[in-house]
């Protein structure tokens, strides 16, 4: 039972700090649209972002998704 709850606290640690890194991300593009740079670096994660945003209604990965990519990658 204690290796199933260190698992479990484990697995909450990573997806908090995917959603740290996601929130991160999304406060650098939006800064760099802020100052005219309409294009996200050439990460993945750029990437993912700059489609999500390019139009609403294509489908895109909802955001558990992109955190499950950034988590599972």
């Amino acid at each position: 039972m204690t290796q199933i709850r260190t698992l479990n606290k484990t697995i909450d640690q990573i997806e908090d700090t995917s959603r740290d890194i996601l929130k991160r991300r999304r406060d650098k593009s939006d800064l760099e649209a802020g100052l005219g740079n309409t294009s996200l670096s050439k990460d993945i994660l750029g990437v993912l972002l700059e489609a999500q945003k390019s139009d609403s209604n294509a489908e895109t990965l909802p955001e558990p998704e992109i955190i499950g990519q950034i988590t599972f990658a």
